[in-house]
């Protein structure tokens, strides 16, 4: 289902016209800044799913880098409410994907703070798939790192 999104962002996969990335995205402690891990992106298209904690369906945040900045471009969930989208806002558009709701939008994110939760299985989907509460639990600082535009 990731596949099918990220081909149709036409972003990533080799399925669409996206451009190869030579940057880094780096995972800091938020607020005491301790490098976490360092992410190579072979596009600019990385995502961060998780547990939605009250309807306990995945959520999964679809970002893309752009030189120094993340812009969240869509957001794929199940359910209504809590938190989640009801409809779209000028400049976004909401469509069903089978049984899932898809929120397309281009949000600059600054800065993406993400909270790392074991029980909500946060999970960063960038060249390699991390659970992030492997890492430590609680808020991650995500930044690109020698990304061009």
């Amino acid at each position: 289902m990731r596949a099918h999104l990220l081909c149709a962002l036409g972003l990533a996969l080799g399925c669409g016209p996206g451009s190869a990335l030579a940057c880094t995205l780096v995972l800091r402690t938020h607020p005491q800044g301790g490098e976490l891990a360092r992410f190579n992106l072979p596009t600019p298209l990385f995502a961060v799913s998780f547990t939605h904690s009250v309807l306990n369906t995945q959520v999964t945040d679809y970002y893309e880098v752009r030189g120094a900045q993340i812009k969240l471009v869509a957001e794929r969930f199940e359910g209504d409410g809590y938190g989640l989208p009801a409809a779209a806002q000028p400049g976004e558009r909401l469509e069903r994907e089978g049984s899932a709701s898809v929120l397309h939008t281009q949000r600059q994110v600054d800065p993406l703070l993400v909270r790392a939760s074991r029980a909500q299985r946060t999970t960063l989907h960038a060249g390699r798939t991390q659970l992030l509460a492997d890492l430590v639990e609680g808020a991650i600082l995500i930044r690109p790192e020698g990304c061009t535009p």
